[in-house]
């Protein structure tokens, strides 16, 4: 009976082994294969920044997720950290997320607008009923540097709070 015992637990590790290094291969094999945004621009003057933004506590925030359809990296998309992004007409992919006390929900957008080298934006969201709408402002003037876009709010709702 020991036997068997010992047996099992040696399979049981092998398993975890094997199923643990499988998916550092699969992991690493996209992480490689997936190419992410960079700026040309290296620095703030040459480029504009673009930055997401958070509620206090925070119940709302947007993020950057792509520019031109090139992914930016998963740590950039989870953040609202400032990124460079380089001058021009670009297309810019954002996420929202909403958190409440018994609903969370997201909605995303692509977002127009020409950028200016030296400036920077910061990306707006404001929830309405079921909608989340998106823009980018520019942080000197204050104004709106795209177009609104409204999408629906994919809603999960969660009745034992956060």
């Amino acid at each position: 009976m020991k036997a068997n015992l010992t047996q099992s637990g040696s399979m049981t590790r092998w398993f975890c082994f094997s199923a643990a290094l499988g998916a550092v291969f699969c992991l690493a094999g996209c992480v490689s294969n997936c190419p992410t945004y960079h700026a040309t621009a290296t620095s703030t003057n040459e480029a504009a920044i673009v930055s997401g933004t958070m509620t206090p506590l925070g119940a709302r925030k947007a993020a950057l997720q792509a520019v031109d359809g090139v992914y930016v990296s998963f740590w950039q998309a989870q953040s609202i950290s400032p990124i460079l992004v380089d001058p021009g007409q670009r297309t810019l992919a954002v996420q929202g997320h909403y958190i409440g006390f018994f609903t969370h929900g997201d909605a995303s957008a692509e977002l127009k607008a020409n950028l200016q080298a030296g400036r920077a934006y910061q990306i707006k969201v404001e929830l309405k009923k079921w909608n989340m709408i998106f823009w980018l402002e520019d942080l000197v003037n204050h104004e709106a540097a795209s177009v609104q876009q409204t999408n629906q709010v994919s809603w999960i709702i969660n009745f034992g709070g956060l």
